[in-house]
């Protein structure tokens, strides 16, 4: 299933990869505040700004994919997205000043 919204200014087409696959009520509550949380992570910080998107020589219209499978016992999601990645060297950055600000107070 294809859509296509704009959020925070951007352009984001939606794609739905979901297997038929049956979870508990209690279950899918905590999975859909999960999922709202990525998704919206992945608008906010991966997706490019449709000016520097077309910059890149990418479309201008973002695609972020949703899968759900299962493999043994197991459900698997996956949100997917073609911005900009993540960048290691910040996260790692942003972590050790967390954590130094942990250790010290």
């Amino acid at each position: 299933m294809f859509q296509e919204a704009v959020f925070n200014q951007k352009k984001v087409s939606f794609n739905t990869e979901v297997e038929n696959t049956k979870i508990e009520k209690e279950d899918a509550e905590i999975l859909k505040d999960i999922l709202v949380h990525l998704v919206k992570n992945s608008i906010a910080h991966g997706i490019e700004l449709p000016k520097i998107r077309k910059e890149k020589g990418k479309n201008e219209i973002g695609n972020l994919t949703i899968k759900s499978y299962t493999k043994g016992n197991y459900i698997y999601l996956e949100v997917i997205d073609d911005g900009n990645g993540i960048d290691i060297e910040k996260v790692r950055k942003k972590a050790e000043k967390k954590d130094s600000k942990i250790l010290t107070h």
